[in-house]
């Protein structure tokens, strides 16, 4: 199984740059930015370039199933902006990708790959000595439950309420309402 894009994969063996998307349905209003300077469009949206100002915390790979906690920073937030910002998130989600681009840095090259996918949970501001605040918005990845259907039969019955005008003769489903009181023995042969 390859986890990445097509697009990303070329970057990288081209050595073209490679940046962050990420996406916060904030109550303010959607906020796009990315790993950049200046704007880039993808998909329909418009990500502003936060540069180095920038960074996602948190983000690896296990395979235990456990919630991630991932964090957005941006630093440099002026102060007239931080009063603004202290909004309640809890709740609206948040998303970040990587993304391959083109060789001039212009264009997201394809598809962008998946890495955050998660819920806000809070948001803090932090004053610094330059009189700026560092914004933190923490993220957490919920686990989902795999459900299964438990009261699904395929019968002659099921056949015939989604498919009136099938014939019965060439469905072979007359033997799979007996197979429902048989019961079966694994034996080693």
């Amino acid at each position: 199984m390859i986890l990445t894009t097509v697009g990303l994969a070329q970057s990288i063996r081209r050595g073209w740059p490679i940046a962050l998307l990420a996406h916060v349905d904030h109550p303010d209003g959607a906020v796009a930015v990315w790993s950049g300077i200046g704007v880039l469009e993808h998909e329909g949206t418009i990500y502003e370039g936060v540069g180095r100002l920038g960074g996602i915390s948190g983000v690896g790979g296990s395979l235990r199933l456990a919630v991630r906690e991932i964090a957005f920073d941006l630093a440099g937030v002026p102060p007239e902006a931080s009063e603004s910002l202290n909004a309640r998130v809890r709740g609206r989600e948040a998303r970040a990708w990587i993304a391959g681009l083109t060789a001039d840095g212009a264009r997201v090259n394809g598809a962008a790959w998946p890495i955050v996918a998660g819920i806000c949970d809070t948001q803090t501001l932090e004053a610094g000595e330059d009189g700026t605040a560092r914004l933190r918005l923490r993220i957490t990845e919920p686990v989902f439950a795999i459900e299964r259907a438990q009261n699904l039969a395929f019968t002659p019955e099921w056949l015939n309420a989604r498919f009136p005008d099938s014939p019965d003769r060439l469905t072979g489903l007359d033997l799979v309402s007996g197979l429902a009181s048989k019961s079966v023995s694994w034996t080693q042969t």
